[in-house]
Formats: C-alpha cells, structure tokens, sequence
C-alpha cells in the first residue's frame, strides 16, 4: 500500500479534532461577514487538497525525490 499514508492520516484527524468539537458545540457555525464565494472555493480546495496530499502518497515521492524536477513541483 505504497499510495496510502497512514501517519497522514492520523495527523490529519488529530487536526480536525478542535473543527469536530466546534461544530458539536454551535451548530450554527459562525457569521461569515465578507461573503466572497471565489475566495471561499479557493479556500476549500487548498484545504482538502493538502488534507489530501497528507494522506495518499504521489507516485515516486515517498521515499525522497526521485528526481531534481519531481522536487520542485
């Protein structure tokens, strides 16, 4: 299971641990004064997408760099 993280993982739960309890706690969340939704989308993709590259490995990455090039992406 070269392309799952578990150390990922369970870092990103123990992250999510205050979010989960906040959200018990007030279900209504809190007031959003600036209402921009592209700045909201872009916030959401880069969120989930380092909670998604914390958890499934890149091919050829785990393990160091294989290359100059896969390092600098």
């Amino acid at each position: 299971m070269e392309w799952f993280n578990i150390f990922g993982l369970i870092f990103v739960v123990v992250i999510m641990i205050p979010n989960i309890i906040f959200a018990v706690r007030c279900k209504d969340g809190f007031e959003n004064r600036w209402n921009n939704k592209a700045i909201e989308v872009f916030e959401q993709i880069g969120r989930f997408g380092c909670f998604g590259f914390m958890i499934f490995n890149i091919s050829g990455t785990w393990f160091g760099w294989w290359s100059d090039e896969a390092f600098a992406i």
